[in-house]
């Protein structure tokens, strides 16, 4: 190869790096929260949301559904039984913002990390419910679950996985006491649980509020369309049963 020849090849591979650098590579963006996001983040191809945890002060206000899993669960410890009450209103947390995200574009389904399998980059949604102020002890100040104007909140972590490793990246807190942000109107139907309209209706307002925040951060990072487009959402509307 001649010097005039090899000059060329040098500059059209240097091209066609510095192109697939630019196409890999995006700017700093700034998360929900303020945290700066760097880096290509690539696309998941599944968005798992997992179960909720909850706080020991959270205190679930639906006698009918306590009532009923007691019945289920009689002769079992108070504190599983909690934990399953717990967990049947997660149920409807999850399912909300599975079908947000859903109708976002976003590929969501029930999941976890323990499930996360193989190199396809996946996204991870977790989180906790708590109370306006992270406890600081077990005899922390209830915070009673029922009502969108609730102070409950969840705080949601963000994790990503794929062939190159695992990596958070974004936590945030969602709003308490307040409807939740817009998204789109599938994220309002009914759950699979039955729970008073109260319970019903903070439980959506939580899931809402998860989803337009991710959905709002894919928007940043060009995984789903504008998010600015979608309609809001009355978590008030609860078809829920009693």
């Amino acid at each position: 190869m001649g010097p005039l020849r090899h000059t060329h090849y040098r500059a059209a591979m240097f091209g066609i790096t510095a192109l697939f650098l630019g196409a890999c590579a995006q700017t700093q963006t700034t998360g929900t929260d303020g945290q700066i996001v760097t880096g290509f983040i690539a696309k998941p191809t599944t968005v798992m949301v997992s179960q909720f945890d909850f706080a020991p002060e959270i205190v679930i206000a639906d006698r009918n559904l306590v009532a009923r899993v007691a019945q289920e669960m009689k002769g079992k410890p108070s504190a599983a039984i909690k934990a399953e009450t717990a967990q049947r209103v997660s149920n409807v947390i999850t399912e909300t913002a599975i079908a947000a995200l859903r109708d976002a574009g976003l590929k969501a389904s029930p999941g976890s990390v323990d499930i996360a399998l193989g190199d396809e980059p996946t996204l991870i949604i977790t989180g906790r419910v708590r109370g306006p102020e992270p406890a600081k002890n077990a005899k922390s100040k209830s915070t009673t679950f029922s009502g969108v104007k609730s102070p409950t909140v969840a705080d949601v972590q963000l994790t990503h996985m794929s062939w190159a490793g695992r990596k958070n990246i974004l936590n945030f807190t969602t709003e308490p006491g307040a409807r939740s942000a817009p998204v789109r109107g599938g994220a309002a139907g009914g759950g699979s649980e039955k729970l008073s309209p109260d319970v019903a209706a903070l439980a959506r307002r939580i899931g809402n509020d998860i989803a337009s925040r991710v959905i709002a951060f894919a928007g940043q990072h060009g995984w789903v369309r504008d998010a600015s487009t979608v309609t809001p959402v009355t978590p008030s509307d609860s078809s829920s049963q009693i």
